[in-house]
């Protein structure tokens, strides 16, 4: 080794108990080629005995400097009062500019928080303030150009007021939508708002027995004294049916989403009901039940007009399709 001798001083401290403080003491070698090691110390108490647990490492640097200081990784409050010798609600109070902290306390703990890279635990606060300023965003398919413009304008609304977003996908699937509600309510938001996979299923009623605020979008769950923004699917259906018809429109496709989804349901009830009320037949085979999807809206139509499926695009002279997205 090219250094001549090693001088150091192993300052052990007695922690509060249970508890692990890791350091990292720099030595200096009198050597003139400046060479430095690193040993990391982690002091920890077991059994009433404290336990030394050492690794060396060697840099060599163009200064030379003895000092001893606390690792930058995973540094909490506690680690900061120790570095600047003042208390914990100390060290709480400075990092919120409360003024009952002297200036110059505060910048000192300012300055020694930015060196060490320390970031408060927001989830940690919250759990204790019961105030996590996180909203959970539940929706059933993020890609679709709808409900990605929905949560653009929920998060430009929450960024405003000082809230962040947790976004989760159910893509219509209800033991994924379950997952995600667990999800939230785990996290701490302090309220939900989600498209639901069907308007009565036990995933509702985990969030409304939870007591967790709740704004249902896109549907109206069957349940008393809820909170919904909803458009009127079979409304919307019907006033499309009408239009077409006045136009001397018998022949009409249309392009619902999946049978199972609750819109589609309220779709096709308006589509059928209108249809009679005009004295136009009812085609089955002129309803069609398909994603919500550019792509598969994309196929289905390709294959209509070319031939490939049993509607033609002969069979009919106008198309209602449930969402903007089909």
């Amino acid at each position: 080794d090219n250094c001549m001798s090693v001088f150091f001083f192993l300052m052990i401290r007695r922690p509060p108990r249970s508890t692990l403080f890791p350091y990292t003491t720099l030595f200096r070698s009198n050597d003139e080629s400046v060479k430095y090691f690193f040993i990391f110390s982690t002091f920890f108490l077991k059994n009433g005995n404290i336990h030394i647990k050492i690794e060396e490492y060697s840099l060599t640097t163009l200064f030379c400097e003895s000092t001893f200081v606390p690792m930058k990784k995973n540094v909490t409050i506690k680690h900061i009062a120790e570095y600047a010798g003042v208390s914990f609600s100390t060290v709480a109070k400075a990092l919120r500019n409360d003024p009952v902290v002297n200036e110059k306390t505060r910048e000192k703990i300012h300055d020694i928080a930015r060196e060490f890279n320390y970031y408060p635990n927001i989830l940690a606060k919250g759990l204790r303030s019961k105030k996590t300023k996180t909203i959970g965003i539940i929706l059933n398919d993020i890609q679709s150009p709808f409900y990605s413009e929905i949560y653009k304008v929920i998060g430009d609304v929450l960024n405003k007021q000082g809230y962040t977003m947790i976004l989760c996908d159910s893509s219509f699937d209800l033991e994924l939508e379950k997952k995600n509600i667990i999800t939230m309510i785990s996290q701490g938001v302090e309220g939900i708002i989600i498209s639901s996979v069907s308007e009565k299923s036990d995933n509702i009623k985990i969030i409304l027995d939870y007591g967790l605020k709740t704004v249902f979008i896109d549907n109206i769950p069957e349940f008393p004294n809820i909170n919904y923004v909803y458009v009127n699917h079979e409304e919307a259906a019907s006033l499309a049916v009408e239009h077409l018809v006045e136009n001397g429109h018998r022949d009409i496709l249309l392009l619902n989403g999946p049978e199972g989804l609750s819109s589609s349901q309220h779709f096709l009830k308006g589509y059928i009901e209108k249809l009679k009320a005009s004295g136009a037949e009812i085609k089955n085979e002129l309803i069609r039940f398909i994603g919500i999807s550019v792509e598969e809206s994309l196929d289905t139509l390709k294959n209509i007009f070319s031939g490939k499926d049993s509607i033609t695009k002969n069979d009919f002279t106008a198309i209602i399709p449930l969402s903007y997205v089909i």
